[in-house]
């Protein structure tokens, strides 16, 4: 007996409208990236800080944190939640988030 196709399971990809919403959404977002001495760095968005990236060097930390936040964002997007920060409040203040963003990074 084949089994049904169950869309909530955890491996199955997203639909790539979804995603591409969400990239779009992202592309947008400001990274905040902190050097950890030893450990690489660490990075996270002003709008999600709660979902985090990591990588040995800046540019993967940056990758890595990108990918987890348009996971996170196409999740979102699925389930019908509402992104945390709106994007019109966003267009309106991202150059305080990006001052407050590049003040808090460690070079």
């Amino acid at each position: 007996m084949k089994k049904k196709h169950d869309k909530r399971r955890l491996d199955r990809p997203f639909d790539p409208k979804v995603l591409a919403e969400a990239k779009r959404i992202v592309r947008d977002y400001t990274v905040v990236i902190e050097a950890y001495a030893g450990m690489g760095y660490m990075g996270h968005t002003v709008e999600l800080p709660e979902v985090f990236g990591d990588g040995k060097t800046r540019n993967k930390c940056l990758e890595h944190t990108i990918e987890s936040t348009e996971v996170t964002v196409a999740f979102m997007l699925e389930e019908q939640r509402q992104i945390e920060i709106a994007e019109k409040v966003m267009r309106e203040h991202r150059d305080v988030l990006r001052k407050l963003a590049v003040s808090r990074e460690v070079v």
